[in-house]
């Protein structure tokens, strides 16, 4: 596991896991991080959740309950002290730690079929979710709105937010900006995309045919999808 520090534009070797995976999820909280399911050794598909927290320059870890059932590159995010994971219309959970437990979660949100989900970010009430092979942008929200909402039960659906250009395939969010990494897999066509959510506009920011530039589209190792290279400035 390796820490750059974008001050001092320095990488450290901070931790080695024990037991190595790829194709894994990551959650952060405000302290702490997940790391979630993926395959370990001999494409073995994994249902383990481990949490990973710095103290005084050093990781400790330990483990947390385990998935109901092993899963891989899920939709995941941290919002109020709990971790949620999202993979289809039929597969979404919450971890709460208090307890040590996971439940169903967003019974309230009526997915639509067919749509594997691989980003999920949350913004106050709201949270965004992209979907994998897809350039849309959709929303829903965490609880029912206040001012509609009678206290009977009720099932929401997916917000289509609009699109981006290219394919959502390693997304972030800094502020309420939500930016889209994206490279052609057969070309050296690399773009950056954005979608301001307090503007709700849509903005190309970089298309490059640079051969030196890769977003690693499909084959992402770490947890934020902009791939640095030496001497390489945006």
């Amino acid at each position: 596991m390796w820490k750059y520090d974008s001050l001092t534009e320095e990488w450290k070797n901070i931790f080695k896991l024990e037991n190595p995976r790829r194709h894994h999820s990551m959650a952060f909280d405000e302290d702490h991080f997940y790391i979630i399911g993926g395959f370990g050794r001999h494409r073995v598909k994994l249902d383990t959740l481990d949490c990973f927290k710095e103290e005084t320059a050093q990781i400790t870890t330990h483990s947390c309950a385990s998935l109901p059932d092993p899963s891989f590159s899920m939709a995941t995010f941290c919002h109020e002290g709990k971790l949620y994971t999202l993979k289809s219309q039929f597969d979404s959970l919450v971890y709460d730690p208090a307890n040590d437990r996971w439940s169903k979660a967003f019974s309230h949100i009526n997915f639509p079929a067919g749509n594997e989900f691989n980003f999920a970010f949350p913004y106050k009430n709201d949270v965004y979710l992209t979907t994998r092979r897809n350039s849309k942008l959709y929303r829903f929200a965490m609880t029912p709105n206040e001012d509609t909402y009678s206290g009977e039960p009720m099932i929401l659906e997916l917000t289509l937010v609009g699109e981006f250009q290219q394919e959502t395939q390693n997304v972030c969010i800094i502020d309420s900006v939500i930016f889209n990494f994206s490279s052609d897999q057969f070309a050296y066509y690399s773009t950056i995309e954005s979608y301001d959510i307090e503007d709700g506009s849509f903005d190309m920011l970089l298309k490059t045919e640079d051969e030196g530039l890769d977003f690693s589209p499909y084959f992402s190792f770490g947890c934020f999808p902009l791939v640095k290279y030496p001497n390489f400035k945006l």
